[in-house]
């Protein structure tokens, strides 16, 4: 009877022991900043465990420690530019934590940003898309005045003719977007490209197609 007292005496000194161990070597971590090793032992530290109570404060400071890093390296993201992984590293920050209240208004912060950064590029957009109508409109203006003369019946758009400036227009506006233009006009530049060559095909005279497309991009200049 008496040697089996001791030796569940030696098995709850042993167990002590290793909760002891365990929450020595999980301070040993976190003094050196090495929180994910010291978060196991703490983890690890059993509820009987007279350091058990100091083990879950430990966890706490070190989820303390980890929402302050990911708050901090969103901030260098933002700097960067990148807001969708700083968005996704803040959403993790759960609404328990001290940090939450920070996380949510540089949330906040990046959704301004981005919102700012979508209406400017609306407005370039709308800008670029406004000198692409005008210049098609200054070309389609010259066009109808040049269709019918005898130069360009014989030269068309050969360099050095008088109407290769015309062309090397049209072929640089080409390259740019047509999307907006085509909403907003229902025709494209490639559009006037081609009632240029039908003239210069028909001589000036009108056909069904020239009618056709010069009723489309006069309309479309309209609106």
């Amino acid at each position: 009877m008496h040697f089996r007292t001791s030796f569940f005496c030696c098995l709850i000194l042993l167990a002590q022991f290793q909760c002891a161990s365990e929450y020595s070597n999980g301070e040993k971590n976190f003094e050196n900043g090495n929180y994910d090793a010291a978060e196991e032992y703490y983890r690890a530290v059993d509820s009987k465990s007279p350091d058990f109570l100091r083990a879950r404060q430990r966890l706490t400071q070190i989820d303390s420690i980890a929402d302050s890093e990911t708050v901090r390296s969103s901030n260098k993201l933002v700097g960067e530019g990148m807001y969708s992984d700083a968005k996704a590293r803040l959403f993790r920050i759960d609404s328990t934590s001290k940090m939450y209240d920070q996380a949510r208004r540089l949330i906040i912060k990046i959704d301004s940003i981005e919102l700012a950064a979508a209406i400017n590029k609306k407005l370039i957009k709308s800008t670029e898309t406004n000198r692409l109508i005008a210049d098609a409109k200054e070309l389609f203006t010259s066009l109808m005045a040049f269709k019918s003369k005898k130069q360009f019946h014989q030269s068309g758009f050969a360099e050095n003719q008088g109407y290769d400036d015309w062309i090397t227009r049209i072929q640089e506006l080409k390259k740019q977007d047509q999307k907006d233009l085509l909403l907003r006009t229902g025709f494209a530049i490639g559009d006037l490209e081609q009632l240029a060559l039908e003239y210069y095909k028909s001589k000036g005279k009108e056909t069904e197609y020239s009618l056709w497309a010069k009723k489309l991009i006069a309309e479309g200049l309209k609106k």
